[in-house]
């Protein structure tokens, strides 16, 4: 009996040891189909004249994404833009824009949905291609020129520029390392402050399905934002939990924390700033 249970024991510990095993990468299968949703929270808070001003932004994104192919390890995957929204909340005025809204001031994020483009990426997230990205970008034009919109087509269309969209991606998926140890680091671009900043990212694993984050931050550069030049001089951190799917390697959801502190010129006139930019991803398989 006792034979017995220590057999018992044996076993659950087998399994309990392969259960937990952490994934090294992506294990996807074509048909394999996956929602995203994405929140993008911004929120500033900046002293002016003495006084606390605070601004919000939330951006909503949803997208469909299709694993299409898997040849040699290279994974294509067809994303799709399902919705798009937008909520801005600052001193005296508030603003909201959704594509799933009638309404002609929903129009320009209705047009931006419902075209697709496809990607590839290694087994580790690398990004390798995007395509029919240009395709996608001259379609929804298309669809603008029929509109009073026409002449904001350029500005919106910037969210699906190359270097936007690989940002996007290699932040989402880009976070496995070909060593397979319990330690990495990457090195990635992001945008803060509406300004290009390298990021070097200090991966390590919390547990079986977690991955932990962790970069510094340095925002120096000089800029223009709607029509008006602008210097930021801003430090900070940014810190990231990942958790993934132990079968397929895939994310099962991305929380990520910026936080920048500093100084913003604006028009030869020193404004203390504080960024806090909150981007919550759940991914859901269908």
């Amino acid at each position: 009996m006792r034979r017995s249970i220590k057999l018992v024991i044996a076993l659950l510990m087998i399994t309990s040891i392969a259960f937990a095993q952490k994934p090294t990468g992506y294990s996807l299968k074509v048909g394999d189909n996956f929602s995203l949703t994405r929140v993008t929270d911004i929120a500033t808070t900046q002293q002016v004249s003495g006084q606390s001003t605070e601004i919000s932004e939330v951006t909503t994104i949803e997208e469909l994404l299709e694993v299409t192919s898997i040849a040699n390890n290279i994974i294509t995957i067809k994303a799709t833009p399902l919705r798009r929204k937008l909520g801005v909340t600052a001193p005296m005025m508030s603003q909201e824009m959704d594509s799933d809204r009638p309404g002609e001031q929903n129009l320009p994020f209705k047009l931006l949905v419902g075209e697709s483009y496809s990607f590839t990426m290694d087994k580790t997230g690398t990004i390798l291609q995007i395509k029919d990205i240009d395709k996608m970008r001259a379609s929804i034009r298309k669809k603008f020129s029929a509109t009073r919109f026409a002449e904001a087509a350029d500005d919106l269309l910037s969210v699906f520029s190359q270097e936007a969209i690989k940002r996007e991606l290699e932040a989402q998926f880009n976070i496995y390392d070909v060593s397979a140890g319990n330690t990495w680091t990457k090195r990635m671009k992001t945008v803060s402050a509406e300004i290009p900043t390298d990021l070097n990212n200090n991966y390590r694993w919390g547990n079986a399905n977690t991955i932990l984050v962790n970069a510094s931050l340095a925002v120096n550069g000089a800029t223009v934002i709607s029509g008006m030049n602008m210097n930021f001089n801003m430090t900070g951190d940014q810190q990231s939990t990942i958790n993934v799917d132990q079968q397929n390697g895939f994310p099962n959801k991305i929380e990520t924390v910026q936080t920048l502190k500093g100084n913003m010129e604006v028009q030869n006139t020193n404004v203390p700033t504080t960024i806090v930019t909150k981007v919550t991803s759940t991914f859901v398989k269908k």
